[in-house]
């Protein structure tokens, strides 16, 4: 079983690659709220509290403005702005993720 960054999310014995995303969204976003919970005991570090947060933020706005519609086929995008706007969270959310995941 793998685990993601530090999150305690574990998949059946399946490689990464062969899990829906469905599955994987759901346990990522569980896992980070438990994190980031204000009544957490012990609390996170201030600067993993924001990463987290901040990871979180962008995850879900990926999931909702781009993943969701466009993955099945229901949605695409043709304006300029707004692909511009997806790009750049996507970005941001990979600079911010590469700050925490090494290789």
């Amino acid at each position: 079983m793998k685990n993601i960054l530090r999150l305690n999310i574990s998949f059946p014995p399946k490689q990464l690659d062969e899990v829906n995303w469905g599955t994987i969204i759901p346990k990522i976003k569980k896992e980070i709220d438990l994190l980031i919970d204000p009544d957490r005991q012990p609390q996170l570090p201030k600067a993993d509290a924001k990463f987290y947060s901040t990871l979180a933020s962008e995850f879900r706005y990926l999931q909702k403005a781009y993943r969701d519609d466009t993955a099945h086929s229901r949605s695409w995008f043709d304006d300029p702005g707004e692909v511009k706007l997806i790009l750049d969270h996507v970005g941001n959310f990979m600079q911010h993720l590469t700050t925490r995941v090494k290789e």
